[in-house]
């Protein structure tokens, strides 16, 4: 008899102390709890503020791997490029990011700028201009990289300086963002 009324108070006390302890790490801010469509709320953004919202250091994306027209720089999720400076020429329509590792890229005409909190899209453009040193190389110019990819009536077509592997370009399609930062 001794023994089951043990076994019963151990097992009210179980129960009560996990319903106190769960109680304990619920959120007690309403911002807290959203649903994953408010998690991942869009924020559509033109060229300007775009450019304002980063040099006001306010953007949410602060880097991460790029993607043009469907082809990935490396391997998906490979690496990390951090956003340094973001400009915007209205003269010439060519919004410019920057990245931590001297990198460069240059987007023609860009349209759709969509800000998520863990991604950046622009879902149309001219031209993008990706410019990198050789990673594992001194920054000098002989070591200045690049992929040219323009889109035009016949498609989307890249180019490259890398001459150390043969890239395969099949995979640019227009159905997908012209630049995908995530």
């Amino acid at each position: 008899m001794t023994y089951l009324l043990i076994l019963i108070a151990s097992t009210i006390i179980f129960y009560l102390a996990r319903h106190f302890f769960k109680a304990s790490k619920a959120p007690t801010n309403s911002n807290a709890i959203k649903n994953d469509t408010q998690m991942d709320a869009a924020i559509q953004l033109t060229p300007i503020q775009f450019a304002e919202k980063y040099l006001s250091k306010q953007g949410q994306v602060k880097g991460g791997t790029l993607c043009f027209w469907g082809h990935w720089f490396g391997k998906p999720y490979d690496n990390i490029h951090e956003i340094t400076a973001v400009e915007y020429d209205t003269g010439t329509n060519i919004l410019t990011l920057r990245f931590s590792e001297q990198e460069t890229l240059t987007i023609t005409n860009p349209l759709g700028i969509v800000e998520y909190n863990n991604r950046l899209q622009i879902n149309q453009a001219d031209k993008v201009y990706w410019q990198w040193y050789y990673y594992g190389k001194k920054q000098e110019t002989e070591n200045l990289l690049y992929y040219d990819i323009t889109k035009n009536s016949g498609g989307i077509t890249g180019l490259t300086n890398a001459n150390w592997y043969k890239v395969d370009w099949s995979d640019l399609t227009s159905t997908k963002p012209a630049v995908l930062l995530t």
